[in-house]
């Protein structure tokens, strides 16, 4: 994989992708017929999805994570007018700004949008709202995928499909119960608190089994 930040190309280039991608998430991922996504890579995790996004965006800020339907995560750099500016593809890969198998798309083997760029911002309200329940954090909780829903509606709508949905509930569940955890004194009679008590004391019954209560009452809060 070829890294963009060595590779340098015109700067209309970068705001030719900008203005033909700025608005198109907002709706379906299949684009018209004089239209082609430009895809730069495809990886059948996020994981290993996430970081070549990452580095892209540096330099073009429309770069996303598209989930395909069979399974797989495809990197895109944005959108381009097709066949009218098809001669993009060849430039790029001439200067070695994309990889030699970077090709176009449609749209029509694509479910959604999954970068979560916003990842920092969606943790801090996550942290703020620990107190609360998993249904009051995940309904504050906006989903990155493009879908324009809360975490919880859009788990809800995309039936537990979406990654991106799924992470926050995720991470919202491990938040609640840490702060739950945190504040309540376990009975064993070592007056620590139960989070404490677990780390300190491993085979503490009673500690594990509060703890297994609390998560089991916080995922059956959906």
């Amino acid at each position: 994989m070829l890294n963009p930040k060595t590779c340098g190309w015109p700067w209309c280039l970068i705001l030719f992708f900008s203005l033909y991608s700025s608005y198109l998430f907002a709706g379906s991922l299949v684009l018209p017929s004089y239209q082609r996504w430009l895809i730069i890579a495809s990886r059948p995790t996020i994981q290993e999805a996430t970081p070549i996004a990452q580095a892209y965006r540096s330099e073009f800020k429309n770069t996303d994570i598209l989930l395909a339907t069979n399974g797989w995560y495809a990197i895109t750099i944005g959108a381009v007018e097709y066949p009218k500016n098809a001669y993009v593809l060849d430039q790029l890969i001439s200067k070695g700004t994309i990889p030699s198998d970077s090709r176009f798309a449609s749209g029509n083997g694509f479910i959604m949008k999954v970068t979560n760029w916003n990842s920092q911002q969606n943790d801090s309200v996550i942290t703020e709202s620990s107190g609360g329940t998993a249904t009051q954090v995940l309904s504050k909780v906006m989903c990155t995928c493009g879908c324009e829903y809360s975490a919880r509606m859009c788990i809800k709508v995309h039936q537990q499909n979406c990654p991106i949905s799924r992470e926050i509930r995720a991470k919202a569940w491990n938040v609640i119960a840490e702060y739950e955890l945190k504040n309540e004194m376990c009975s064993c009679g070592c007056e620590r608190s139960i989070l404490k008590c677990l780390k300190t004391h491993p085979g503490c019954n009673t500690s594990k089994a509060r703890a297994e209560s609390v998560l089991i009452n916080i995922i059956k809060d959906k």
